[in-house]
């Protein structure tokens, strides 16, 4: 198959149960999949050339878990929104993902995620609701600069570690997250006393 592209609306509202993603894909466009409820699973392959996940592309959909291609470098507004079943995100190590957008993986069931150290910004409500989710884990070379409004609004989170690079945290990026007890905060150079 030559196919690379997968454009908007391609299989929007249909009975799909399972799909494996052809490894030269580099596309999928807005509404892809969205409203496939039927929708369980989706295969992406280790060797895929994935680049771009758009807007609304699983949106209501029954994914249990994805594993996002390391060529990815936005995941764009809405992607995930709605899939009520999703409660495994993975991203490789070398995972050249810059920005989760906003309304990402609003009310999705994850339970833990770790961020890719390329990205930079967390769009507003990306994590909305994710009442699951009680771990968010940075790796020590995160160069995240901006979490955007209620970006982790109303989630399980306990603890939270700001990493060192970060100048901006939004209104009500954690409103409602009623559990969260300790906010850490990363500091990339040495204090001298």
């Amino acid at each position: 198959s030559k196919l690379q592209i997968i454009d908007e609306r391609a299989f929007n509202r249909t009975s799909l149960e399972e799909f494996t993603l052809p490894s030269q894909i580099i596309q999928i466009g807005s509404d892809s999949f969205s409203l496939c409820y039927k929708l369980k699973q989706f295969n992406i392959l280790a060797s895929s050339q994935l680049q771009k996940i758009g807007k609304g592309a699983f949106d209501c959909t029954s994914i249990k878990s994805i594993r996002i291609p390391s060529q990815v470098t936005r995941i764009e507004g809405g992607s995930f929104c709605g899939c009520r079943n999703l409660s495994k995100i993975e991203f490789p190590i070398d995972s050249k993902l810059k920005i989760i957008e906003d309304l990402a993986f609003i009310h999705t069931s994850i339970q833990n995620i770790r961020i890719p150290s390329e990205v930079i910004e967390i769009g507003s409500k990306a994590f909305h609701e994710c009442k699951n989710l009680r771990v968010i884990d940075f790796p020590m070379d995160s160069k995240l600069k901006k979490i955007n409004d209620h970006a982790f609004c109303y989630t399980s989170i306990r603890c939270f570690k700001i990493p060192s690079h970060v100048t901006e945290i939004g209104p009500n990026a954690f409103y409602g997250s009623r559990e969260l007890q300790i906010i850490e905060i990363d500091f990339d150079t040495e204090i001298e006393s």
